[in-house]
């Protein structure tokens, strides 16, 4: 899949069944932006879009409409840090609803005690380093497929809590 001038689908999941996600770089700007819904996920190479992505994230492109749309949750661990990062970064960029998933829980964490599944996480070549290289010239295979599952992880979770909030048993545990 080839992410230059990749431009959000209308899906017809209704939009609190929308997620998203952020991947950063050292440099804590924004470089991958991926959208989790019912019927797939969709990766936004921000780097490679015109303007580093700033006039995707625009409220009036349909990525940032999609951020700033407040029925649509955006899930994920350090989430309010991500939309702030966005907000930060994009031109007239506007996050709405952006959902904490874990107080201080890693999203690997969360994907093992919510879901019960590893979230495998991509290693670098070099020992023990965890980062990967989100403005390379070209997404490895590993990388899309880790920012994928990363999006459609977060997105279970919200769903598997949202389910569990809902369940009568659950409330009157409380």
């Amino acid at each position: 899949m080839r992410l230059s001038g990749a431009r959000p689908r209308h899906t017809s999941a209704s939009p609190a069944r929308r997620y998203a996600t952020l991947e950063g770089d050292l440099r804590r700007l924004p470089a991958l932006v991926s959208v989790a819904s019912s019927r797939g996920v969709a990766l936004f190479w921000l780097d490679k879009l015109p303007g580093h992505g700033r006039r995707a994230l625009s409220v009036r492109a349909p990525l940032g409409a999609l951020l700033a749309d407040p029925r649509v949750a955006k899930a994920g661990a350090g989430a309010a840090a991500d939309a702030e990062r966005l907000e930060a970064f994009g031109e007239d960029c506007a996050v709405r609803s952006p959902l904490d998933l874990g107080f201080g829980d890693s999203l690997a964490d969360l994907c093992r005690s919510v879901l019960g599944r590893d979230l495998k996480k991509r290693k670098s070549r070099r020992r023990g380093d965890k980062r990967s290289h989100w403005r390379a010239p070209e997404l490895t295979a590993d990388m899309r497929a880790y920012a994928a599952e990363d999006a459609a992880c977060a997105r279970d979770i919200h769903a598997a809590m949202a389910a569990d909030a809902a369940t009568p048993s659950t409330r009157a545990a409380r």
